[in-house]
Formats: C-alpha cells, sequence, structure tokens
C-alpha cells in the first residue's frame, strides 16, 4: 500500500511513534482532518487527511520537523548575528488549548534567544512568547492556521517567519503539483520534482496558492491575504519518497529587525482537502479573490465594466513596432490591410534615448514618432508606448536633478540601493525606486499626459511592475515599515490609480499594462511574453478570466515552426493573439500569416467567450487525430512539443452559453469528438442547441439531448472554430 494512501490511524509525523498512551487533537472540517500528538511534551503533526477520499497527504517516514521556524537580527540586518528559534530548539514545552474538533492553541512562552552555535554572545531569557493556531473554518472543508509572535528583545528583531513548515507532504507516482509559476505550472510525480519557491506577487509567484492532487482527491494550500503582503510560497523536494514535499510559507514582518516588534498573521493560511484536480482549488481561489481581495473587490466583470469601450473588451491582434523607421510603418501598412481585424501595436524605441538608458527621461520622442503614431491610429490601430516605471538610471537627469537617490529602494538597513545592470552599448546602472514615494507615485503623471495629448495614445506600458518581485525597502525616510508589508503593492497602486486618473481626464479612455501578471496589480491587461512555455498550464486563467484580459508571446523568428502551436495556446487561453515584430510578421511564413489571422478572427467573432468569459475544465477530446511535433523556444531554451492536433478549451459567457474553442494544426482535416458534462453549463436535463460561431457554415444547427453533450465535429486544416452550446427555451432555442 503507497504511504500516500493510508490512513490517519496508521501514520505518524516528527520522531514521534503514535501509539494509544498519546494524547491526540483532532480539527475537522467536512472532509478535512487535521491531526497532532502530544508525547513527551512534544507536539507533532499526524494527518492532514481527505477523510471521504481515505487520502493522508502526511508520510510516517518524516522526522524532526519543526512546525514553525523564527529568523532574528539586530537592526542593521547582519546576516552573520542571526539566530534561529523552532520547536526543535527550545527545551520548554508548549501550553494547549484545545477546543475538540474545532481548534488547537500552542503556546510556548518565555523562550530564550542563544546562539547554539556562539555560546560566548550574549543571551536574552524569556524573550520570546510563540502562539500557533489551527482552526476549522465555517463555510469550507479548510483549516485555518496563524501564528504570532511577541519579541521582548533589547538587541534583535524578527527577521523572517517560517509558517507553517509542513515537511512529508506527498502523493503518488501518478500525482500532481499545481503551483502559480507565470500562467501555472502542472507537474507529475512531484515528490521526485525539482519543487517550487517563488516571492509573491511576481511573475514567479503571481497567486497565493498552490495544490496537491490524485484520483480524485487535492490538498488546498492557500493564504487568502487580501492586501498582498509580501511573502515567499514554497513546495520544495528532496526527490526522496520517504522524505516528501515540505511547504513552507515564509512571512516578512514589518520593520524587519526591529527589537522588541513582535508579529501577529495578517492573513489566514488555509489548508484542506477538497474533492477535484488543480482546476477546483483554482475556482476555490477565484471565488475568494473575487469577491475579498482589495484588487477584485466590488469589481464587475470585463462584459459589464462601463469604463472600458467595446472595442477593448473585444481587441483580438496586436504587433510590435520596434525601431521608429519607414520599413516598420511599410510592413505595418501591409500587416493591418491583410489581417483585417481590430489591431494594437506596442512601440518600442520610438523615444530619443537610448533603451535601458536615461530612464525615466523618456520625452522626448524622435520626430518621425509623430508622424507614426498619427498614421497608425488613422489605419485603425490602438497605440501604445513602452515605458519602465520601476528602473532609474544613475546617470539620467531625473536622478541629479530630482536627487532622487534618497528615493531608491535601499535593500539594507542603511546601505545599498536594489540596483540592475543592463547592456545597452555600455554598462548601465539602473535603480528600483521605492513605489511607497510620493515622488515615484507622481514623477509619470507630465510624461502620461505628453504622451496622451501630443501622442494621442491609447494605452502605455508599464514595464517590469508586475514581473519583478517587491524589493524589501529598509529606508526609514520614506515613511512606510522597513522591510516586510504590503507598501510595495501600495505604493504602484497609487501610481497607477494616478496615471490613470490623468490620462482620463480629457475624457478619453488610455489603458495600463505590464509585464507578465501578478495579482495585486491593477493593471487593464497583461504582456505574458515571459510566459509563452510549453511546460505552462492556464490556472491564471481559470482564476480570473472574465475579470482580466492578457496578450503577447515571444516569437522567434529563427524557430519558425514554434508560431502555429504558440498561436493556437493563445486562442485557446483567450489570450489577445501575437505582439511578434510587425516586420518579421510580414516577411515570414505565409502559413503561419494566415494560422495568425485565422485565430484572430475567431477570437474577435468568439469574443463573447473567450475575452469576457469564464474558462471552464477542458473538455474530453477524442478521435483518430494525427500528432505535430514541432520546436518551442523560450528565451534561450529549445523545446520538442508533441501535441495531437485538435486541442480545445470550453467557457462561460454572461448569458450562460458555453463557447467551445477549437485547433486544428494539421494541414489535413480532422475528425474530433467532444463530449461536455451537462453540469459544465447548468443545463439539468434541458436539451440544448448547437451553433457554429466560426466559421458560420462548420456545422449545421444541433439539438443535443443525451446524458452528456457530444458530437463529432471535422475541423478544416490550419484552422480554429469557435462553437456555442445553449440551453433551448421553451418554444424553441435561442439563436446566437
Amino acid at each position: 500500500m503507497c504511504l500516500n494512501r493510508l490512513t490517519r490511524l496508521a501514520v505518524g509525523f516528527c520522531a514521534l511513534a503514535w501509539n494509544a498512551g498519546a494524547a491526540e487533537f483532532v480539527i475537522k472540517a467536512n472532509q478535512t482532518e487535521i491531526s497532532f500528538q502530544e508525547r513527551d511534551g512534544k507536539i507533532a503533526l499526524g494527518g492532514i487527511t481527505d477523510i471521504r477520499g481515505k487520502v493522508n497527504y502526511v508520510l510516517n517516514t518524516v522526522t524532526g520537523t519543526a512546525l514553525w521556524k523564527l529568523e532574528f537580527r539586530p537592526p542593521g540586518g547582519d546576516e552573520s548575528q542571526a539566530l534561529v528559534l523552532s520547536p526543535d530548539t527550545v527545551a520548554s514545552a508548549p501550553e494547549v488549548q484545545y477546543v475538540a474538533g474545532k481548534r488547537l492553541t500552542l503556546v510556548w512562552k518565555n523562550l530564550t534567544l542563544k546562539d547554539v552555535w556562539h555560546p560566548t554572545r550574549p543571551q536574552e531569557g524569556a524573550a520570546v512568547d510563540v502562539t500557533v493556531s489551527v482552526s476549522r473554518t465555517h463555510d469550507a472543508s479548510l483549516t485555518d492556521w496563524r501564528i504570532q509572535v511577541a519579541n521582548r528583545s533589547t538587541r534583535l528583531g524578527l527577521w523572517t517567519v517560517t509558517f507553517p513548515n509542513i515537511a512529508g507532504l506527498s502523493v503518488g507516482q501518478q500525482g500532481l503539483m499545481a503551483v502559480p509559476f507565470g500562467t501555472g505550472w502542472l507537474t507529475g510525480d512531484p515528490v521526485m520534482g525539482d519543487g517550487f519557491g517563488g516571492k509573491y506577487p511576481s511573475a514567479l509567484c503571481s497567486m497565493q496558492f498552490m495544490s496537491l492532487f490524485e484520483n480524485g482527491s487535492c490538498l488546498y494550500l492557500a493564504t487568502h491575504d487580501p492586501h498582498a503582503y509580501v511573502k515567499d510560497l514554497a513546495l520544495t523536494s528532496v526527490k526522496d519518497r520517504r522524505r516528501g514535499l515540505t511547504y513552507g510559507l515564509t512571512q516578512y514582518p514589518e520593520n524587519m529587525g526591529m527589537p522588541g516588534r513582535g508579529y501577529e498573521q495578517p492573513y489566514p493560511c488555509l489548508i484542506g482537502a477538497i474533492d477535484g484536480d488543480w482546476v477546483d482549488a483554482a475556482k476555490l481561489y477565484r471565488h475568494w479573490v473575487l469577491a475579498e481581495s482589495d484588487w477584485m473587490k466590488g469589481k464587475p466583470s470585463i462584459a459589464k465594466r462601463q469604463d472600458y469601450p467595446d472595442w477593448f473588451k473585444r481587441l483580438p491582434l496586436w504587433f510590435g513596432f520596434h525601431g521608429m523607421t519607414d520599413v516598420n510603418m511599410a510592413s505595418s501598412r501591409a500587416l493591418v490591410k491583410y489581417m483585417d481585424v481590430p489591431m494594437a501595436v506596442h512601440l518600442y524605441h520610438w523615444h530619443a534615448i537610448q533603451f535601458d538608458t536615461q530612464y525615466p527621461d523618456f520625452w522626448p520622442p524622435y520626430d518621425v514618432t509623430f508622424k507614426y503614431s498619427q498614421e497608425l491610429r488613422a489605419l485603425g490601430v490602438k497605440v501604445m508606448p513602452y515605458l519602465n516605471c520601476r528602473l532609474i538610471d544613475q546617470k539620467s537627469a531625473s536622478w541629479k536633478n530630482d536627487a532622487a537617490a534618497k528615493y531608491a529602494a535601499l535593500t539594507e538597513p542603511g546601505h545599498k540601493t536594489f540596483d540592475e545592470i543592463c547592456s545597452a552599448d555600455q554598462k548601465v546602472q539602473l535603480s528600483a525606486i521605492c513605489p511607497a514615494t510620493t515622488y515615484w507615485q507622481e514623477k509619470y503623471l507630465p510624461l502620461t499626459r505628453r504622451l496622451r495629448d501630443d501622442l494621442n495614445v491609447d494605452g502605455i506600458y508599464l514595464d517590469q511592475v508586475a514581473a519583478s518581485a517587491p524589493v524589501l525597502c529598509f529606508e526609514p525616510a520614506h515613511g512606510h515599515p522597513l522591510g516586510g508589508g504590503c507598501h510595495w503593492v501600495g505604493g504602484y497602486a497609487k501610481m497607477i490609480a494616478n496615471m490613470r486618473a490623468e490620462a482620463a481626464k480629457t475624457g478619453k479612455f488610455v489603458f495600463l499594462t505590464t509585464e507578465s501578471a501578478a495579482e495585486p496589480y491593477d493593471f487593464d491587461i497583461f504582456l505574458r511574453c515571459n510566459e509563452g512555455a510549453p511546460f505552462l498550464s492556464p490556472i491564471w486563467m481559470t482564476v480570473y478570466s472574465g475579470y482580466r484580459a492578457s496578450f503577447g508571446f515571444y516569437f522567434y523568428a529563427d524557430v519558425p515552426e514554434e508560431w502555429v502551436p504558440k498561436l493556437a495556446m493563445q486562442y485557446l487561453w483567450g489570450i489577445q493573439i501575437g505582439w511578434a515584430h510587425v516586420d518579421e510578421q510580414i516577411t515570414g511564413n505565409p502559413r503561419t500569416l494566415a494560422f495568425e489571422r485565422e485565430v484572430a478572427r475567431a477570437r474577435y467573432v468568439g469574443s463573447a467567450y473567450l475575452a469576457m468569459g469564464e474558462m471552464l475544465r477542458a473538455p474530453k477530446i477524442d478521435g483518430k487525430l494525427k500528432r505535430v511535433q514541432a520546436t518551442w523556444k523560450n528565451f534561450a531554451t529549445k523545446m520538442p512539443i508533441d501535441w495531437p492536433s485538435v486541442q480545445a478549451t470550453l467557457w462561460k459567457s454572461e448569458d450562460g452559453s458555453l463557447g467551445l474553442a477549437m485547433v486544428n494544426l494539421c494541414d489535413q482535416p480532422q475528425t474530433a469528438t467532444f463530449t461536455i458534462p451537462r453540469k459544465a453549463g447548468g443545463f439539468g436535463l434541458s436539451s440544448v442547441v448547437m451553433n457554429a460561431i466560426y466559421p458560420k457554415n462548420l456545422i449545421p444547427q444541433t439539438i443535443l439531448t443525451g446524458r452528456e453533450l457530444s458530437h463529432e465535429v471535422t475541423l478544416p486544416p490550419m484552422s480554429a472554430v469557435i462553437i456555442s452550446l445553449a440551453k433551448v427555451k421553451l418554444g424553441g432555442w435561442t439563436q446566437r
């Protein structure tokens, strides 16, 4: 019998043996059971069990694991002076407060701060209290894990709090792990994999939840933090089935390293078993984040947004304009004419300064930029220029004239700024400016006015904001808590709101975008250039579809065979199509260009689903389908892919109808049968009418009446398809 399938009574945790004489504490939340055991003054986690699925996610082969770890440092943050406390390093036993089945509280009192490796260093007795609680929640099969630290040290302050710290988590070889890397990453046999770790919020950790699942049982691991405090999420692996995975949540207190400052976890950490897999975990997170988070609470869906014009809601296609040249302008004219759908352009190198230098002094543009911007808009193209709103060049006029060094993010208390070295024919030292400063929140307002009034832009791109993790800033003059907190996200929220309000002063809608995606940043759309990888999954789209839009991948001219599968992925995931360099598109493979037009047209026609609908679980696709092999490039890495030629996703529109998006990547027609459960559309026993949305003549209007919604479809070569399924109304059916 596999270890992860043992029942709670057959497993243990840490070095403790389970026996009838030990005190046991159990918290139950619907189908989740969390069990601890006390023996010889120690408390051990015995199980995280899915009662319904009879799965314990905790191995019985792991020993000596601390439920929490605290790192203390002096005010200067000197790592060599750091001390670590954990249940394994303290002699005292915790006090136990237990409400049977509902809540367990453990209190370690009057802990001594001492350096066991350097015994000559000073000790502080009775300096720290630690309180940990695990309780059931009222509305789901989840348990709420919290920690509180009282610090009476006159010498050391809290630096990090790692809690929960749970080792020995496991699923079997057929199990999977889902983590918020980019759009989302699914990996099989995670115990023997590379694990995951990322700093939230950033492109490497875009949301606050992870899951482990197998055979219809899913372990949900999340923080429901509505304010986006900086934190590290990790599921680490040592590639040993006897040791499993370690779930660690590293929390960064406000005023890190400040003596006498304690910590009270300001958000719930939720752990629990649910039925299903990563899709069910994503929908659980969606339910919370849309209703309770600062960045989504009260926001209507894209379809209902009154501030979004229809063209923005339905925009299907992008191209890149890199360099203000007549060649690029001529290519743009040809591309717009060929595609014959609404388009937007991302302007790079529109400014007279060299790229990655002299930031943030982007103005003035090249003289010809005015001409090209006007002509592009005359072609009906929406224009969006590049800005970097995170970095400042230490040789720029703004750095000198604004004395901007004092606004830079300090990565060490009283020491150095957070710098990056970029190459642009020379070494350029760029510093991240702390967005909690009023200076940075207002710095781009004059440029926003000029872009709106003089270039008449439709959007503004703010590079790096969502892609890069927050800097733990220790400059006290900035007026925010030192180190940890939510002020980095809060500062950018003010910058974004200021720029949005400034752009709207003339009544024109100007959208704001950024690189990659991290959920708490309130942009109108997110550029997915870094996430065009074949190993990623649409976890973000499963959470945020219908409320937040995405666009663009990198396309590499030296690997032309990757373009078609990348375009197909964009279409199926509801990502606005394209973003390739205009000259590379118009001079590229005619077959690829035709497919790009095909998916752009299908997305535009099917925008009620792919742009404004909710992504559901993918339908089942069967048939004797050819396979497509290609090389996929992501940055410098080339990866082989071997995909079925027909793929599909399923969407639900605001009117309740379903939209089935399909692609055929093969040069020959392919016949496939789709199967969709009735519950996906809430159709009950009603008859369902099926219509071809794009192309219109793909199939005749058909009534489906089976226990499942299933039908055979023949897809033309190199095609994109959207089919609607809606409940038949009394007296007939609704046609779309």
